[in-house]
């Protein structure tokens, strides 16, 4: 006689996977880099251009479309690489923004 395997306890990996596959968190994480790719267009062509009627600083919206067909199909892989783009111009914003150290 062959005995039935015990019943497995859902790991903590399937717990949370259902979160990862939010729709909400989908459709948040999809339109912020829509947002954030209409924005970039905006602000260098009529918002705040460096020179009136734009410049070629526009196409810095580039690499942000390179996640977007991954977002766009909800790849897990492509979000989390692609959060690493997204944080690049906060990180120069703050880096210009720290007061300048005496004697440089």
């Amino acid at each position: 006689m062959s005995a039935a395997p015990p019943p497995t306890a859902p790991s903590a990996t399937n717990a949370t996977d259902g979160a990862l596959h939010s729709a909400a968190l989908w459709r948040l994480s999809a339109g912020s880099l829509v947002a954030l790719i209409v924005l970039c267009i905006a602000w260098e062509w009529f918002l705040a251009p460096l020179r009136p009627g734009g410049s070629w600083l526009i196409l810095k919206f580039l690499p942000l479309l390179l996640p977007l067909r991954g977002v766009l199909s909800r790849n897990r892989y492509t979000m989390q690489w692609s959060s690493i783009l997204y944080l690049r111009p906060y990180k120069r914003r703050a880096k210009a923004l720290q007061p300048a150290k005496p004697g440089k």
